[in-house]
């Protein structure tokens, strides 16, 4: 599998991480249990850390109906951890789009992202 996924109720977070070629079951299965989590939860954050892609499932590239659980309002703040290069202005203009706070940290970076995730203060 190429995503794998960790949920922390206590502090309403979700973390997945990318690892290789990402399948239409890995995808759907992490999504699930995110639509799940989010509406056990009033406000979720994400951390989602991509150490590196080989490649996707052509159908997750395709137009299609987005499941009916899953409300992106309800995720209060993202930290993208990534060291691919390409990856952070990517991520920039999609996050532009959404209202949730997001934050670009380096690999390197992971414990410092799982900090500012953590933190029931911060403001962005």
């Amino acid at each position: 599998m190429a995503l794998t996924y960790v949920e922390y109720p206590e502090s309403r977070t979700v973390e997945f991480t990318v690892t290789g070629h990402v399948s239409r079951e890995d995808y759907d299965s992490v999504f699930n249990s995110l639509s799940g989590f989010a509406a056990r939860h009033r406000s979720v954050r994400i951390i989602e850390v991509t150490r590196h892609i080989d490649g996707l499932d052509p159908s997750l590239l395709l137009p299609g109906p987005a499941p009916e659980t899953w409300q992106l309002s309800q995720v209060s703040h993202v930290a993208v951890v990534s060291g691919i290069g390409w990856f952070s202005p990517v991520v920039r203009a999609m996050g532009g789009q959404a209202k949730t706070r997001l934050r670009l940290f380096d690999l390197a970076d992971l414990d410092k992202a799982r900090a500012w995730i953590a933190d029931p203060f911060v403001r962005g």
